[in-house]
């Protein structure tokens, strides 16, 4: 089971808090990302960008490493979670939130 049972969910444009769902396509998360509780935040280069992408990366999985993809290959990888975000009806960032998680992702162009 993914998100919290019993909240709504809330689609909302750089909301931090509403329900949370999953619609079946990444469902080996547990929302909130949880393993990494003791993640030492003075080793991360913006911290905002991290909390930024672990608010809406979490909704279904566990925060990626940033070495999963190279900075090239994030774009089209965020691109298509933002739409999964929308049509699942998850918090979906607001552009300067996909500024922050793309800054936390190194992405290129």
């Amino acid at each position: 089971m993914c998100g919290m049972g019993g909240m709504s969910s809330s689609k909302s444009k750089g909301s931090s808090m509403g329900g949370m769902k999953c619609g079946g396509m990444m469902m080996g998360g547990m929302g909130g990302g949880s393993h990494d509780a003791n993640h030492d935040m003075s080793m991360e280069k913006n911290p905002e960008a991290y909390k930024t992408t672990k608010r809406y990366c979490t909704q279904c999985h566990y925060l990626k490493e940033k070495n999963t993809h190279n900075s090239s290959e994030w774009n089209p990888t965020l691109m298509r979670m933002y739409t999964y975000m929308q049509n699942q009806d998850l918090m979906v960032p607001s552009e300067d939130e996909k500024v922050l998680i793309s800054k936390y992702y190194e992405v290129t162009n």
